[in-house]
């Protein structure tokens, strides 16, 4: 599976918003092509694909402009693709991402998204 993000993506206002507050994290210039920034809220995700399936409530630690990652109680595929959105955020602020992996850990479920046009 291609886990590059697409190119030019329209990014919400609340993605802009975690990219210039948030603090940068380790910065892997062999391993990343984005800087990826600290950003701790809480999101909603829903399904896109499954609309039966409950939307859930993500914790996000980290930000860049090619994807979020996000810790979960619930367990996602990779591949998936997901709305999102800012918890308490209203409906014009969903950005759409697809799972690039998913991993156990004593926290949940860590989550990497890829951002895809809408």
């Amino acid at each position: 599976m291609d886990a590059k993000p697409e190119k030019n993506v329209e990014l919400p206002g609340w993605v802009r918003e975690a990219l210039e507050e948030g603090e940068p994290t380790d910065d892997l210039p062999n391993k990343r092509t984005e800087s990826r920034r600290v950003w701790t809220v809480f999101c909603v995700a829903q399904s896109e694909e499954e609309p039966s399936m409950d939307p859930f409530t993500a914790r996000v630690f980290n930000v860049c402009t090619g994807g979020i990652g996000f810790i979960s109680r619930k367990k996602v595929r990779v591949g998936q693709r997901l709305k999102l959105r800012p918890e308490g955020g209203p409906d014009e602020t969903l950005m759409r991402a697809r799972v690039v992996h998913c991993t156990r850990t004593v926290q949940g479920y860590k989550v990497g998204c890829a951002f895809e046009s809408p």
